[in-house]
């Protein structure tokens, strides 16, 4: 079984402590609130050998919209507009502040310091019988 998740979407430097802070609160909320767990990717592994499968491998995928560094393309930029229009937990969270964070996550990927500390993470596991 090939599995894979994001792991840490929102986490891009340099975004302000401020969001830094408030993305990790809002991660935690949703986490807890059993609404979606934004650091997923890394607890894959731990996942399937707590269902009893092996794990053959473990590591991240390329991925050039999601987890990249340096200044994101237009079209990865409207694509981040667009997803961040769909997590409405994320704006509801956020309230008021929701479009300067939108701004300012924008103007991080177009950034030619930008880095992510996003991964797209993968398994690899199977049956051990």
């Amino acid at each position: 079984m090939a599995l894979v998740e994001i792991d840490d979407l929102l986490g891009h430097e340099a975004l302000p402590s401020r969001f830094r802070d408030e993305v990790a609160r809002f991660y935690d909320e949703a986490r807890r609130a059993g609404r979606y767990d934004f650091e997923a990717g890394r607890r894959l592994a731990a996942a399937a050998r707590a269902v009893g499968l092996g794990v053959v491998h473990e590591g991240t995928v390329p991925d050039d919209e999601l987890a990249f560094d340096g200044a994101a393309a237009p079209d990865v930029l409207e694509a981040w507009r667009e997803r961040l229009r769909r997590i409405v937990g994320l704006k509801m969270f956020m309230g008021e502040r929701f479009d300067d964070f939108v701004r300012i996550l924008l103007d991080t990927l177009a950034s030619p310091n930008h880095r992510s500390s996003a991964r797209v993470c993968c398994v690899v596991a199977r049956r051990e019988d």
